[in-house]
């Protein structure tokens, strides 16, 4: 795992854009709500299989917050690229002062592969009995990176679903099953 004076050198060579140095901490790097949000609308089953069924909206966050209700479940960009060489891999984790709001930011995707290049899409869910202001350019988790044996193919060598993401994306699993 990498401290601070790694991350920020990793940082200074551009893995993280934009880069905000007084967000290093000690092995992590806060990393901070865009303000593009999705959410899956209506009330009839999400067939994982048929793109069809997803019926997800995509929109942009007041600059005043998204009032995320409780047991809601949304998708949202990170602020920063992040750009990760052969030798580093990734894991996204919420922020203690957040998750103790009750704000989970993964509910499964916290790992990013080596090679993997774009913003993150973080998977918010509220389990507070009260609704919670999220608000663009809140820092709402935080990356801890690992250096890791040159891998032999990298996420976008793989064929990665999520390459060069930009904005809160969606499941790409009925790419999967074709």
């Amino acid at each position: 795992m990498l401290n601070d004076r790694q991350i920020k050198h990793e940082c200074e060579n551009g893995i993280v854009e934009p880069y905000t140095p007084a967000n290093v901490g000690p092995c992590s790097l806060d990393l901070t709500l865009g303000k593009n949000i999705a959410y899956y609308q209506g009330n009839t089953a999400i067939d994982p299989a048929i793109h069809s069924t997803y019926n997800l909206k995509n929109e942009n966050m007041p600059k005043t917050g998204y009032v995320l209700q409780p047991g809601e479940f949304i998708l949202a960009e990170t602020v920063e690229k992040v750009t990760l060489p052969r030798y580093l891999a990734g894991k996204v984790d919420g922020r203690s002062s957040i998750g103790r709001l009750g704000i989970a930011v993964h509910i499964t995707a916290g790992f990013i592969d080596a090679g993997f290049s774009g913003t993150i899409t973080l998977e918010i869910h509220n389990v507070n009995s009260r609704p919670v202001i999220l608000r663009p350019g809140m820092i709402i988790a935080q990356m801890c990176f690992f250096e890791i044996e040159p891998c032999e193919r990298d996420y976008q060598e793989k064929g990665g679903r999520y390459q060069n993401e930009r904005g809160a994306t969606g499941s790409r699993y009925y790419q999967v099953v074709k």
